[in-house]
């Protein structure tokens, strides 16, 4: 019996002890990395890490060297089977075709269907929705109001629902 509780006991805090361990400065880092390779670059960024998350303060992000947006705080948080992203205040760079300012977003994945990132959020365009299906390499995306800006509304398509993004990466 004490063998059986160990074992129980070892399997509970071991992917606990996981996460809370977890170098998580150094996979941010590695994702940085990552990112540079297809022309992103994430700069101006305060790290501080938590128990279970990781928080990106005011990080600016640019795309070929121009600046397309900037966050006032990405959360980074997982449990192994299950990881969020939350994003505050998220501005598109100004300048560009579509300026969007989305208050919060937040991206979840779960191991249950990891082929799948759901997206929430809410902004100027109002509430979003939708999914990034990793292995159809899509980005499906639902706004309730993208009408009122007419330089986002010539990139989506009308539907029941709102107005959809679609996109292939």
């Amino acid at each position: 019996m004490h063998l059986v509780n160990r074992i129980i006991l070892a399997i509970v805090i071991l992917p606990l002890l996981i996460v809370v361990l977890m170098p998580k400065k150094e996979l941010y880092y590695l994702l940085e990395k990552r990112l540079e390779k297809q022309h992103i670059v994430i700069s101006g960024e305060k790290l501080e890490s938590g128990l279970f998350s990781l928080d990106i303060k005011h990080p600016k992000i640019y795309y070929m060297g121009s600046q397309v947006a900037s966050a006032d705080t990405i959360r980074i948080w997982t449990l192994l089977a299950y990881s969020e992203a939350d994003i505050k205040m998220l501005s598109v760079a100004k300048g560009l075709p579509a300026e969007i300012l989305l208050q919060k977003i937040k991206a979840s994945h779960s191991l249950i269907s990891p082929q799948k990132i759901k997206i929430t959020g809410i902004g100027s365009i109002g509430k979003i929705y939708g999914n990034v299906l990793l292995n159809e390499r899509k980005i499906e995306l639902t706004a309730t109001k993208a009408n009122t800006n007419i330089n986002i509304a010539r990139y989506m398509k009308k539907s029941k629902e709102g107005w959809k993004y679609e996109s292939r990466y």
